[in-house]
């Protein structure tokens, strides 16, 4: 088990004491121990083995005890006991944004409500507006979530289908079954994953049917369900599967593109071989997805051609780690340089930084920068862009950054005029070199504001900015479909992470992905500069 996957565990837990009223000092115990522990990915045993568990605050006798049973069991009868108090389907109320124990527990007393179903008939009746708490405007967001979630259903992020499919290949690698290669959507790298796709040997197929209910498709497929997601696993002779990889990887309109079946040879070493007898450079599966690209070889960014690691907030704002600990670990992995945008002070959620915070954080940025070391950190900021278009900090303090990015993070029911005026506006800022997450959508929880995604392109092109591809998995924002038309524009990409936590470094790989299937080669790519190219030739231009 993920230790991740253990936190979503006490996350339940935690949720069902406070609908049972349980003592707040005792809920509140859980949510410390799970966001002390969320910076690390790894597995629970892994984190067992190395003591973090036992060393980390908020981590009492009793979580202890119920992550140790976790581990041995993979079950907790914590849960299971709390689980059977209540309606069965009642912990998916928090699926709805909004929505937390305190007003499902409302909801549940006044209303019986228990299950989705019920509380969107409730919403079709009015009677979410009878409970105190519960305005006209309320009930119309849940309502509006509800009809999201029935639309995304079966639907996991990029980031989550990844923790299910090492899972699930790790499981049949236990069982001697040593060559089982993701395919499909998965291999697709697509923003969001409906089925789980996976190619296997014929001769492994009754091991298979040892760990997995399968279901026929086909001669060649045969279907399962993991932890209620569907998977797929699809057939081949050892000679053939190179061949298959590329058939079953799709899609089938790039099939088409490259006249696949027009193949007489099915029998080929590598994936690259296969390419070669259609006279075509080898098209990496990410690009695969992506229609208007042209089938030519592409220079491709990959983790070895980022300099620079962009967009990282520190303990200053709302992140985890230390300036030490971002500098360490980015050292570890050789980037040359790092922004640090911690959020500025209209973020006050976010324990967004004023000015007097501001010059404590370059004071110590100064002094880590005085020893000697390859890694040099930047100053930053993520600068909230105001409802008029103006920015969090005037130009004074503006004009001291390294490099300012600018992003919205209020008032996201502005009509598309509006919204497209307001980043407008700030993108004219000549101290502002960066957009951040351009839509706002938060994918499968939060639709993007309304934007004239064109028009800032054209608006981030004549101004000389650059589009932020927000790596996070929820987020993937500039989405890849507008990476074409901005490189058109002369727009350059950044790839940032955006990490509140050393761990979150790992995103780069998902902005790779998306930067890959928009078509964005290292020339287009902010990250490629080197620390003198990016402070003079981006940021001070």
């Amino acid at each position: 088990m993920h230790l991740k996957e253990a936190l979503d565990i006490l996350e339940q837990i935690a949720f069902y004491l406070e609908l049972k009223g349980e003592n707040v000092f005792k809920i509140n115990a859980f949510y410390t121990a799970i966001r002390n522990l969320s910076n690390y990915d790894i597995s629970l045993n892994e984190a067992f083995e190395k003591e973090i568990i036992q060393n980390t605050k908020g981590v009492g006798k009793s979580i202890l005890s119920i992550l140790k049973e976790l581990n041995e069991k993979n079950e907790t009868h914590v849960l299971n006991e709390l689980k059977s108090e209540f309606p069965e389907e009642i912990y998916a109320l928090t699926q709805i944004r909004g929505l937390g124990a305190k007003k499902i527990k409302k909801l549940f007393d006044e209303l019986r409500i228990s299950n989705l179903d019920e509380l969107e008939q409730a919403c079709i009746e009015n009677k979410l507006m009878k409970i105190p708490g519960f305005g006209e405007k309320t009930q119309s967001n849940i309502f509006a979530n509800i009809e999201r979630i029935k639309k995304t259903k079966g639907k996991l992020l990029l980031h989550k289908a990844d923790l299910i499919k090492d899972e699930i290949i790790n499981q049949l690698n236990s069982k001697g079954i040593k060559i089982v290669v993701p395919t499909g959507s998965l291999r697709l790298r697509s923003k969001t994953i409906s089925q789980l796709d996976f190619l296997i040997l014929k001769e492994d197929f009754e091991r298979v049917s040892k760990s997995f209910e399968l279901k026929r498709l086909s001669d060649f497929e045969y279907g399962s369900s993991y932890k209620e997601h569907n998977v797929v696993f699809h057939l081949s002779d050892n000679n053939e599967f190179s061949y298959r990889l590329v058939e079953t990887t799709g899609t089938d309109d790039f099939l088409n593109r490259i006249k696949f079946k027009t193949l007489k040879e099915k029998k080929f070493k590598t994936e690259e071989e296969v390419f070669a007898s259609l006279t075509l450079p080898f098209i990496p599966p990410q690009a695969r997805e992506n229609s208007n690209l042209e089938l030519k070889q592409y220079d491709f960014p990959d983790k070895n051609s980022l300099r620079g690691l962009i967009h990282i907030h520190s303990h200053y704002s709302d992140g985890s780690s230390s300036l030490e600990e971002i500098k360490k670990e980015s050292g570890r992995l050789n980037y040359e340089y790092v922004l640090i945008c911690d959020h500025s002070k209209s973020a006050y959620y976010a324990n967004g930084l004023d000015e007097k915070k501001l010059k404590e954080q370059w004071k110590e940025i100064d002094s880590i920068n005085s020893t000697n070391s390859k890694t040099k950190l930047l100053k930053g900021i993520e600068c909230d862009i105001l409802v008029d278009g103006s920015l969090d900090f005037d130009d004074g303090i503006l004009s001291q950054f390294d490099c300012v990015i600018a992003s919205v993070h209020s008032r996201f029911s502005l009509s598309k005029g509006e919204m497209t005026n307001r980043i407008i506006r700030a993108l004219k800022n000549k101290h502002v070199k960066i957009l951040g997450h351009p839509t706002g959508r938060l994918l499968l929880s939060r639709d993007p504001y309304q934007i004239d995604m064109h028009e800032i392109i054209n608006v981030a092109g004549g101004e000389g900015k650059s589009i932020e591809l927000n790596c996070n998995p929820y987020r993937l924002d500039i989405d890849w479909e507008f990476i074409q038309y901005a490189i058109s524009k002369g727009v350059l990409i950044t790839i940032a992470p955006d990490a509140h936590s050393i761990t979150e470094f790992n995103y780069v790989k998902y902005g790779l992905d998306m930067a890959i299937k928009g078509g964005a080669e290292k020339k287009d790519i902010v990250n490629c500069l080197t620390l003198e190219e990016f402070l003079i030739k981006f940021c001070r231009k």
